[in-house]
């Protein structure tokens, strides 16, 4: 597999499809006390971003980070690559109330070896990138049906969203602040991130390459008709990523 950032040996949720094996080798399996917790993007060998409300609180010890996990029921399908969280810097302006700046920086407790494993770190996008108007894809092994009988998936899920302006989404009644992107069907709903998928990525292409245009972060249920959901926006976070992340390596 090339070792550069976003690229992956395949292209081809709710209202998704099962992703191929190894298809976003940067994608992060979260999981609290043997429990999904939510999931996250690696973006160098050091560090996976998600989302604040993921981790704050929550025993730092308890968490362990899985790459390349698949399907959650069967360790046959790929070979899992498991870290710990060393450190976590998340930003003192978080404010659970809104969700705003909902991101969080999670460092691995050992490096991601890229000579030894098909695990590869998702591309940031570039200073100002303009969403409106591209068609977004979130992944995820949250709940695939927004039922009273949800349950999470077993296999990764992931599909498309169309990112839509903020002023489209203010205007259905969504609360959200210029740190944040709307993506999602607005008039029927139906294709959206839903439980257990928060602090996973909201992707972009850009040529052959996927960009972390988003974070998974809140929505007013899931997948309802006039309720796209909401995304911490990567773009505005960008030094303070870059501040905390020095040291660490991935081809550009």
């Amino acid at each position: 597999m090339d070792k550069k950032c976003g690229v992956t040996t395949t292209r081809r949720i709710v209202g998704g499809k099962v992703a191929a094996v190894n298809e976003l080798p940067w994608l992060t399996l979260i999981t609290y006390n043997n429990t999904i917790q939510c999931g996250g993007t690696l973006i160098n060998d050091r560090y996976v971003l998600t989302a604040a409300h993921c981790i704050r609180g929550f025993d730092r010890q308890l968490f362990e980070l899985k790459f390349l996990e698949y399907n959650t029921a069967s360790s046959m399908d790929t070979v899992s690559v498991r870290r710990k969280i060393s450190r976590v810097h998340s930003l003192k302006t978080y404010i659970p109330k809104t969700s705003d700046d909902d991101i969080a920086i999670l460092k691995l407790s050992k490096p991601i070896d890229f000579d030894t494993t098909t695990v590869r770190p998702i591309c940031l996008p570039p200073q100002g990138l303009d969403l409106t108007g591209e068609t977004g894809t979130i992944s995820g092994w949250g709940t695939a049906a927004a039922t009273e009988e949800e349950n999470s998936t077993i296999a990764l899920q992931t599909t498309e969203v169309p990112i839509l302006s903020n002023d489209q989404c203010l205007l259905v009644g969504m609360k959200l602040t210029d740190n944040m992107v709307c993506a999602g069907r607005l008039l029927d709903g139906e294709i959206n991130a839903c439980q257990g998928e928060s602090g996973g990525p909201l992707m972009v292409m850009d040529k052959k390459r996927h960009l972390l245009a988003g974070v998974i972060s809140w929505g007013d249920g899931c997948a309802k008709p006039l309720k796209p959901g909401i995304y911490a926006r990567v773009t505005r976070y960008l030094p303070w990523i870059n501040k905390h992340t020095k040291g660490s390596f991935y081809e550009s």
